[in-house]
């Protein structure tokens, strides 16, 4: 599992520790502080991750990962 904190490039993603298994990756967004965590068997895995990080579970939110990802690349 991991937390992303910045903006990537698509290339900067592939090459990124992400495994991507498939068409689809799970990801979990925190609104507030802009933070995408990714990589995961379960989105409850990457959203406890997140509060656990300090996130607000009023900011977190679940996302279809095609959307994220279009938000999060440049």
């Amino acid at each position: 599992m991991k937390i992303l904190a910045e903006e990537m490039s698509k290339g900067d993603l592939e090459r990124s520790e992400v495994v991507f298994d498939g068409p689809m990756v799970k990801g979990v967004v925190d609104v507030g502080r802009r933070l995408l965590a990714v990589d995961a068997d379960l989105h409850a895995d990457l959203e406890r991750m997140l509060l656990e990080n300090g996130s607000r579970q009023d900011e977190v939110t679940r996302r279809k990962i095609v959307e994220v990802v279009e938000q999060w690349i440049k």
